[in-house]
């Protein structure tokens, strides 16, 4: 606690704007594919409009970070707020599967946007000497909402509907204005108005050390995409009634493994933490091919949850190491766009060796990691 009130007032603003957006994100994370299933949207309408929100992030992000170099990082958590409050009501307005893919691809404006100018502005506001702990601070605090509010919309629903759960969405990001409005842009960042995209994207296909990064990320979350995807079916496989215990523990480890690893990739570098995360990864997918029940399960969540956890930040982390401050918000774009694909691609190009078996697929998975 005496570390966070040491904080400056623009470090505190910005994490609780965090919390406030990946809290309405997650209150229709796991919630939206229901509601469509509601309105009679067959696997594959459930799959196209849950997917569709990650890939137009993936296509809008370039563009918003493009803005967020010319017109300023406050200027793009603007409209990280104002999509946050207004996206969830449209989901209001029909009941016709286009008009929600559409709604569906302007309410991705909000993750495209808040994640590149967010991740940016803290980036410029934190020292360098300060950067992994900083950073670190920052994903356990877009990854606490996950703990909470996901399990709150299904009680919304329960008791109020959908539309009073969309309405909660949108509620929520009205709260960010007031604190968006407190966060004071420091004046280093205007120095990248002039920075040309293409400029950007040539310097980063040209930095060995972003590439490094985008891959290690690219290659971690195919990892965790596919244990998302298929990790319930193997569960079901083994009989175990409740597989959500999984995701629970990984969950508790995530915001644990943030915290610390930022601390000593401050105090001992970054490499000499990234490398174990890769083996943890690898070991914690490994143990589940032994897996019978909740024990070994248990183990390997808290194995991954730490390892993933550690690579997320540290990754990001070596980005921002490795970039000038005029090309940081497209090198973030770039990272996030990889992280993005990559959980996407994980259930998709796998799914061959799960049908063979989930013995190989674990297998392969802790290889991926190596």
């Amino acid at each position: 606690m005496s570390f966070f009130s040491e904080l400056p007032r623009d470090i505190k603003a910005l994490l609780l704007t965090t919390f406030l957006y990946f809290s309405s994100f997650n209150l229709l994370l796991p919630t939206f594919p229901v509601f469509i299933d509601s309105l009679g949207g067959s696997e594959r309408i459930v799959g196209l409009l849950g997917g569709l929100f990650a890939l137009a992030a993936v296509v809008q992000r370039p563009f918003l970070a493009t803005l967020t170099d010319t017109r300023g990082r406050r200027s793009v958590l603007w409209i990280a707020a104002l999509t946050t409050a207004t996206g969830p009501l449209l989901y209001l307005l029909s009941e016709h599967f286009a008009v929600l893919a559409a709604a569906r691809f302007y309410h991705a404006i909000s993750l495209a946007a808040f994640v590149v100018a967010s991740q940016t502005l803290m980036a410029d506001l934190a020292p360098a000497s300060q950067r992994g702990t900083l950073i670190g601070l920052y994903v356990v605090t877009s990854g606490f909402p996950a703990a909470i509010f996901p399990p709150l919309g299904f009680v919304i629903i329960e008791a109020l509907g959908y539309d009073w759960l969309f309405i909660a969405a949108a509620l929520i990001g009205l709260l960010m204005f007031p604190v968006v409005m407190a966060i004071r842009e420091p004046a280093a960042a205007e120095e990248t108005a002039s920075v040309k995209v293409m400029q950007s994207l040539r310097s980063l296909a040209r930095n060995r050390n972003v590439l490094v990064a985008c891959a290690g990320i690219l290659s971690i979350t195919i990892v965790l995409g596919a244990l998302n995807t298929f990790l319930p079916l193997y569960g079901r496989s083994l009989g175990i009634a409740n597989i959500g215990i999984y995701f629970t523990v990984f969950a508790l480890m995530f915001m644990i493994g943030s915290t610390f690893s930022g601390r000593l990739s401050d105090a001992y570098g970054r490499k000499k933490v990234v490398l174990p995360a890769f083996l943890l990864v690898a070991l914690g997918i490994a143990i589940l091919v032994a897996a019978q029940g909740y024990a070994l399960l248990g183990l390997s969540a808290v194995v991954v949850g730490i390892g993933f956890s550690t690579l997320q930040t540290l990754l990001l982390v070596f980005t921002v190491d490795s970039t000038e401050l005029s090309h940081r918000s497209q090198a973030i774009s770039v990272f996030n766009n990889f992280f993005d694909l990559g959980f996407s691609a994980g259930g998709i190009l796998l799914g061959v060796v799960a049908a063979f078996s989930f013995s190989a697929l674990w297998l392969v998975l802790a290889v991926f990691a190596l």
